[in-house]
């Protein structure tokens, strides 16, 4: 009596959507109903079969789950006489996804006033859908199907068409993706730079990636954005030794928000709680450290070499003084000057801080050596007084700590927000990731944690660009010296993504949206623009490396080496004069007095360089 109808509607539908894997889920009002509509369907359907289950069968979890082809699309058509057995469902199939596809296309046949059976469905077990068709036999006998599209985006129900045998094939399109200005709860909190108050209240003037992101999504599917702080009043969360997730991801998993977006990491142990949209972003998680302090201005002097270098140069000296006396010595005819140890010694030195003399050797041998040591000692010279002024000039900073293996040698705490990087340390393959996670203590201050970094009692872990943006605004002088330091080497790579329930139906639609954000290349101009939102508040660099460039000269404490310098000369000639004193003062007694010098023998001792050579 009328079961044609339905029945040649069912295999209608199943023939529009023949391209998907369908499923016919029946009570027992519909069960005589299904061996009919299995004589009415096509046995090839473009290569997808149709599969039948019962209700019950779910109840009793012994319904049979068929292979589905990668990429098909899915049909489910629910054959319910009474509503009671959308409650049944929704017992054993919460959310929708969990057994069946919430991508899938929803017909939901049901004697029961179509709104009822929407309000029923969207409340219950076909809550995450984006939208189902309502079919309502109309008639006793059945004369007609009456078919209704739910809207899950405006919450709204409309009616698409009557079905009747030999008509056309019933429409089975979707709503487009509007809400229509409604509310929808996204919970968020103040993150620099990702989130940034301006005014430092909720609901004010707000910037920064991430809420610019929200914004898009917002004025793309017409809807209007509710903003709001986790409830607990933390921030990203975590979860409790009870399962219970606290913070952001515990109001997004228990579905007090539509979706959270707060620089949110990508991470397999929150994915089995809640669903991610596409990466917007992809972040790397690194230490900030201290930087060491500069090294003590008076070691200027002799930082311009290191100390091989200066051994070798120290070496090379010896070496010429002992040749130079070796060839002057062998030649013969060579000038006193040369032939002494002392006297080749201070010529050679003087040689080397490119000092000139009143006399030079005589013989070939002798002048070709005194040529290339000149030579050497020109080179030497210059690389020395170029690199001299710009250690005299600036501090210089010791190398910093740029590896895990140098902070977990240093022994100092570690941690970030929460204790999700210390799980991900432990379970690492580097061994100094997980000595680092034996000493991994959670931090919920993030200027708390910074000040102790400064004082090089912590090392903390954070993306990339929130530490740039922290140092760049709370520790960086006017001359722009960065107080602390970003580790080279970082711990992981991070996907930042928006969160969102477990199958929800925005999933897929935040997805699409963030693919073309992406590629008009909008995340890194969100970016600068949240710098520039707050640039009076930053370091301008420019501006006072400039300005403190004109009035930079050298002070006492740049010399600090050239006095220690000319001390330390002082102080060799005191010594020397008091041990020549003391010298001469005990032979005083015991020598003779040396016969008078006549002018000829004054003349030669001139000639071969002595009397000039004693007076210079």
């Amino acid at each position: 009596m009328g079961d044609h109808i339905t029945v040649g509607f069912v295999a209608a539908a199943l023939e529009v959507e023949d391209n998907c894997a369908a499923s016919i889920i029946f009570d027992e009002g519909y069960a005589t109903m299904v061996e009919k509509i299995a004589q009415h369907v096509s046995a090839e359907r473009r290569g997808y079969s149709v599969q039948y289950s019962s209700v019950g069968s779910y109840v009793n979890n012994t319904h049979y789950t068929a292979g589905v082809q990668a990429g098909a699309c899915r049909l489910f058509v629910l054959l319910l006489s009474s509503l009671s057995s959308l409650d049944r469902l929704h017992t054993v199939t919460y959310l929708v996804g969990s057994v069946w596809d919430h991508r899938g296309h929803y017909i939901l046949l049901t004697p029961a006033p179509p709104g009822d059976a929407a309000a029923t469905a969207s409340s219950g077990v076909l809550e995450n859908l984006p939208y189902f068709h309502v079919a309502h036999p109309i008639g006793d006998p059945v004369r007609r199907v009456a078919l209704w599209l739910y809207s899950g985006f405006d919450l709204s129900m409309r009616y698409v068409q009557g079905w009747k045998p030999n008509r056309k094939a019933p429409s089975l399109s979707p709503p487009p993706a509007n809400f229509v200005g409604r509310r929808l709860k996204f919970v968020s909190f103040e993150h620099e730079p990702s989130n940034i108050y301006l005014d430092h209240k909720l609901g004010g003037d707000h910037v920064g990636m991430d809420y610019w992101l929200a914004r898009a999504l917002a004025d793309v599917y017409n809807f209007t954005l509710d903003m709001r702080e986790p409830t607990d009043g933390g921030k990203w969360g975590e979860a409790l030794p009870n399962g219970t997730w606290i913070g952001l991801v515990g109001d997004v998993k228990e579905r007090r928000a539509h979706f959270g977006i707060a620089n949110i990491f990508l991470t397999l142990s929150r994915w089995k709680h809640v669903d991610y949209t596409r990466p917007y972003d992809h972040e790397h998680a690194c230490f900030a450290v201290w930087n060491k302090p500069p090294l003590p201005h008076w070691l200027a002097v002799v930082r311009p070499f290191s100390w091989p270098a200066w051994l070798t140069i120290l070496t090379s000296l010896t070496l010429s003084v002992a040749v130079m006396v070796v060839l002057a010595r062998l030649a013969g005819g060579e000038r006193a000057a040369f032939t002494s140890l002392p006297r080749a010694a201070m010529y050679n030195f003087g040689v080397l801080l490119a000092r000139t003399h009143l006399i030079e050797p005589r013989r070939a041998p002798s002048r070709s050596f005194d040529i290339g040591w000149r030579l050497a000692a020109m080179v030497l010279g210059f690389a020395y007084c170029a690199k001299l002024i710009s250690f005299l000039t600036f501090p210089t900073v010791p190398e910093p700590i740029d590896s895990h293996r140098e902070l977990a040698e240093t022994g100092v705490e570690v941690g970030s927000w929460g204790g999700t990087l210390g799980e991900l340390m432990a379970a690492s393959t580097n061994p100094w990731d997980r000595q680092l996670a034996t000493r991994y203590i959670p931090n919920y201050d993030f200027d708390n944690a910074l000040r102790r970094v400064f004082a090089q009692e912590y090392g903390y872990i954070e993306n990339r660009n929130t530490l740039i943006y922290y140092i760049q605004k709370y520790y960086t002088t006017k001359t722009g010296q960065k107080q602390l330091h970003i580790m080279d080497e970082c711990f992981q790579n991070f996907m930042i993504s928006v969160m969102l329930p477990k199958y929800s139906m925005l999933t897929d639609l935040f997805s699409r949206t963030i693919l073309r954000v992406r590629e008009a290349g909008l995340i890194p101009i969100w970016f600068s623009w949240s710098l520039d939102a707050v640039k009076t508040e930053l370091v301008d660099i420019a501006r006072g490396s400039s300005s403190d460039s004109r009035r930079r000269s050298l002070s006492l404490e740049h010399m600090q080496g050239v006095f220690l310098l000319l001390l330390l000369g002082w102080v060799l000639s005191l010594l020397s004069f008091l041990a020549e004193f003391g010298v001469r003062k005990v032979g005083a007694g015991r020598a003779t007095p040396p016969p008078p010098t006549s002018p000829v023998e004054t003349a030669a001792r001139t000639e071969r360089g002595e009397v000039l050579l004693l007076s210079m």
